[in-house]
This record gives structure tokens, sequence and C-alpha cells, in this order.
């Protein structure tokens, strides 16, 4: 039968794909169903459909899956976007997200690497360290509808840390100028937190606000603006600071950070054992941002180089270079391909990298193979990019050791990160 827009069916939906989405197929079908769950049976409009492939909206859910829960969450409800499986049980989450990376892996990357269990968390809420607001031009505040600029308002964020939640409850008693795009909070565990403003303009009504805010609310160290061009801090200090195992980091407001502590510190903890560095070794941090692991592997290695093409990130690495008093680790901001072109073949004996969602470009890659550091570990939270860049680097002369490590730095969403050894 073949299926065309708007068409009503029923079915099973039997599993999950990474962007969250449920699956149901036929024999000449594929449809992808947001908010489905696998085992659910379920009534469905098809949105879009072309040669096999196509969405489809949930009407009804006729039978429900048997790891189907409550989400207890009004926003979820009504289409917020920052959760995509609140729905479903954090067991299975994890099983989900161990498949998904696995046949990633396979199909991708056409390699045969085992895939370990997803390392979960005892608690998967309340984790997140960094709360990005969307603001409308009525002055409303929340979280943006999936794949919508549509802004949905909520109440109480369950997985947000609960300092972050303090500032917002605040924030979403006043009255905040109707130029503001975005508002973003930062914490660390000790309740310490900053924010800054998107705002054309650096203005008077920004700095009130921000007086009113330290004034409500103790423990909010700073504020600053980001314009679109530049970030100027407004009042207070720029960074908070937050200890990572035996490391101890200044985070700007404005910078990148793990956005799960609990989690880095596993993650962190993971890199170490897999990169196993030692008194010899000469290694590189690629897109170290603030030193995260630079500083942690500049305890043992013999010198450790970071390169970030964030100014802002890496005159944040200097601070905590010199905060936690380590001199063997260096960082210069360029871009990947770019910083790597001063290092000769064979003058690094291992390499963590950590490159954001897109993976590394082509050139990144033909840098490292002409490199040939001994070790390699790979930090992804991208499996697609992953195992598209893992093929290069097999195909270049490297091996998949051991088995490649999942681990949920972001539950109730369909994000994967995973740890992947490689040795020459």
């Amino acid at each position: 039968m073949k299926h065309q827009p708007n068409g009503i069916i029923e079915g099973k939906l039997t599993k999950l794909g990474y962007g969250g989405q449920a699956i149901y197929k036929e024999k000449n079908t594929l449809l992808f169903v947001p908010r489905g769950l696998p085992g659910d049976v379920v009534r469905m409009k098809i949105r879009k459909i072309k040669n096999k492939y196509g969405t489809a909206e949930i009407l009804k859910v006729l039978e429900p899956s048997p790891h189907r829960v409550s989400p207890g969450c009004h926003a979820f409800e009504t289409g917020c976007g920052g959760c995509q499986w609140l729905h479903l049980e954090y067991a299975s989450q994890l099983f989900w997200k161990t498949q998904i990376l696995s046949e990633t892996v396979k199909h991708i990357g056409r390699l045969n690497a085992k895939t370990a269990s997803a390392i979960g968390m005892k608690n998967p809420r309340h984790y997140r360290n960094k709360l990005s607001l969307q603001c409308g031009r009525k002055g409303e505040m929340g979280f943006c509808r999936e794949n919508s600029h549509i802004i949905v308002p909520f109440d109480i964020c369950h997985q947000e840390c609960r300092a972050n939640q303090e500032v917002y409850d605040v924030l979403h008693k006043l009255r905040v100028p109707r130029t503001l795009s975005q508002i973003h909070i930062r914490c660390n565990l000790n309740g310490d937190t900053g924010l800054y403003f998107h705002n054309p303009l650096k203005t008077k009504e920004l700095f009130q606000l921000s007086r009113k805010l330290q004034g409500e609310i103790p423990k909010l160290k700073g504020t600053g603006v980001y314009t679109g061009r530049t970030y100027t801090p407004l009042l207070g200090d720029d960074c908070i600071e937050q200890k990572i195992n035996d490391t101890v980091f200044r985070i700007p407001f404005n910078g990148f950070f793990q956005t799960n502590y609990t989690q880095a510190q596993v993650l962190q903890r993971l890199v170490r054992e897999a990169l196993k560095p030692d008194s010899r070794d000469v290694i590189m941090d690629l897109y170290c941002g603030v030193g995260f692991f630079a500083l942690d592997l500049a305890k043992t290695a013999k010198y450790v180089h970071g390169i970030e093409n964030n100014d802002s990130a890496i005159t944040s690495s200097f601070h905590n270079a010199k905060l936690n008093q380590l001199e063997n680790v260096s960082f210069v901001t360029n871009d990947a391909k770019h910083g790597l072109k001063r290092f000769k073949k064979g003058s690094l004996d291992a390499m963590v990298m950590d490159p954001p969602r897109t993976g590394c470009e082509k050139a990144v890659l033909d840098e490292i193979l002409r490199i040939r550091p001994e070790r390699i570990v790979y930090v992804s939270c991208a499996p697609d990019t992953l195992s598209r860049d893992l093929k290069i680097l097999v195909e270049g002369g490297y091996t998949v050791q051991g088995a490649i490590q999942p681990l949920d730095m972001f539950p109730q969403t369909f994000h994967i990160e995973s740890v992947t050894s490689l040795t020459l």
C-alpha cells in the first residue's frame, strides 16, 4: 500500500533512532515518529513522505509501550524541545543509547568495534548546570518548541540544577527588556550563579536589571551581555569556579563547559584511563576549551598542548593552569587544522580530542594522520560524525582498542556522549 501525506494509519513502533524519534516500518515505508516509543501501538497522521521515507504525528496511543512513564512535566506535554525521552523509563534510555551508538558505528563507520553499556546516573534529574532561555518580543521567556522558534513557558524544569531554577524564578517575576533574545544562566555545585543577556546593545536598562537581580539573588556572582559581536561583563565577576575531581576550573558565563558536573567527573576519569599518560608523554588536547582534559593530564604527562578557537576559553585555560599550579601546559588560540600544522610527524605521543557535534574537518584528520600520535582518545557527542571520523582514522592506520564507551551526559534526551580509544 502506498502512503500519502495526511494519510491516517495504525501500527506498532519498533525502535528508536538517533534524533529521539521512534520508527515505524512496513515493507515499503519507514516513518520517523516524534514522541513515540518502541512497543507503542499508535494511530498516526503522515506529515511528509518521499521515496518511502517520511515523518508522522501521533494522534492517539492505542496501546502504550511497557516502558512508557508519566513525564511529570507540563512543558514537555505541550511541546518543549528540551527533552525528547522524558516519557521513557531511564533504564530503557540507557539501553537505546547503547544500541543507537553501536548501530551507527557499524552502519556509517563500517566498523565491528564493540560498544559497552552506557554509564548512567543514579539520579538523572537536576543535572544541567546551564539554563538557556529564549525571550519573546512581549517579554515572555521559556524553551523552544521542538523544531520551532515558538516559546514554551514553564514553571519548573526538573532537569536544571536548583540554583539555576532559583534565578529563573526571580527573572520570571520581573519585567525584562523586550529587546532581549536570550538569557543564559550558569551555576556551580555550591549554588553560585552567573548570567548573561543576548541584546543588540549594552544598555542602561541591563545595568538596572543586573543590580536588581544581584539584590534579590545573594549568590549571583555577576552578569554580562553578548551583542552579537562582543561579550562584555556588566556587573561583578565574569566566571564561577567548580572543582572536577582534583582540578579547579574558572568557567566563564559565556564559555563552554560540560553541562553535567556529575558525569563530567566520570568523563575525565574515562579519558585518563583510556590515554594512560606517563611522565614521558607529550600530549595534545585538541578543541581544549578551558583545559578540561589538558589540566588533568598535565599532572602526569611531560607536557600538554591545547588548541582552541575561542579566545575567552583560552584566557580561562591559562587562568586555570595558574590556579592549579601547572607549568607543563600551554594553550593557543587557533582553529584545529592550522594549530596542528606547527607539529612535526612523531612530535606527539598521544592526543585527546573533543570536537563539536559536527565532528572533525577532513583537513584536521589529515593533519592527525600526518603527525601520527601513537594513542588517540576521541570524545564525541554525536554518533554519526564520530563514526565518519573513526572510519577515516582506521583507514589511516589506527585500530579501535577495547569497546567504545557511551556515557549519559544528557539524561531525558537522545544525545549520546562517548569515549573511543585508538592506537596506531
